[in-house]
């Protein structure tokens, strides 16, 4: 079948040259081919990813799977790639570690993933 996603990584050790080279990498691929969806999960890689080949979609197709709707959902993330998961989910929660788009998204911040903010939240709603 067709490529779906490619996920690049970068090894330089300075973090910031890294950093800045993603960038611009994913500057350049979103300027040539505006129907790729770029994300990433970490700071040190760029995934490109068919328009579709999402987590807010993927949510959505096991909530329907499972008889549910996106309301009764509940999705945590801090990555550029859990966006549209969180943004999908009837309850989107980031992480206090999250990405500023991610925090921006969602309707709950809790503490970070080294705070146990999944166990944080799960508690409160029970």
């Amino acid at each position: 079948g067709d490529v779906q996603k490619v996920m690049l990584f970068a090894t330089n050790r300075d973090r910031q040259v890294a950093v800045d080279c993603l960038r611009k990498l994913s500057a350049e691929v979103a300027a040539r081919y505006p129907e790729i969806k770029i994300t990433a999960s970490t700071w040190n890689n760029v995934e490109l990813n068919i328009s579709t080949a999402h987590k807010g979609n993927a949510l959505k197709r096991f909530a329907e799977h499972l008889g549910l709707s996106l309301a009764n959902c509940m999705a945590f993330g801090d990555g550029l790639n859990d966006l549209t998961m969180v943004e999908a989910a009837g309850l989107g929660v980031a992480m206090a570690n999250a990405e500023p788009e991610v925090k921006r998204v969602a309707k709950v911040v809790t503490t970070s993933n080294d705070e146990d903010g999944v166990a944080a939240v799960v508690e409160n709603m029970l």
